[in-house]
């Protein structure tokens, strides 16, 4: 009788710390995203300030999103002296976690 106890809770323990890491992996594709669309828009919109064309200066952003692991997507626009750009990547689990979404809009300070 004690072992199956023993062995019920192993079960549930064990359940348990595989849920609780792959919600730590989600946590952290969310963060990696975050940071690409800020530094992507940073890229973006230094470029484009020193009178590099759009398409250029998503250049630089796309280079910065496809080095991500997480094959992320990404969408960069010209705001006015601004660039917004969003990316998107699958979740981790794609049967646990949702998509992850980010957007982030960099340009000179007026």
């Amino acid at each position: 009788m004690v072992s199956v106890v023993v062995a019920v809770a192993m079960l549930v323990i064990v359940t348990i710390s595989a849920y609780l890491m792959q919600f730590s992996a989600g946590l952290a594709q969310q963060e990696r995203i975050r940071n690409a669309a800020d530094l992507g828009a940073l890229a973006a919109a230094t470029l484009h300030v020193q009178g590099y064309s759009d398409t250029e200066s998503c250049g630089a952003a796309s280079r910065i999103i496809t080095a991500l692991p997480d094959h992320a997507q990404m969408q960069c626009i010209s705001q006015g002296n601004n660039m917004k750009v969003s990316v998107s990547a699958g979740g981790v689990f794609s049967w646990l976690s949702p998509d992850v979404h980010a957007s982030a809009v960099a340009g000179p300070a007026e």
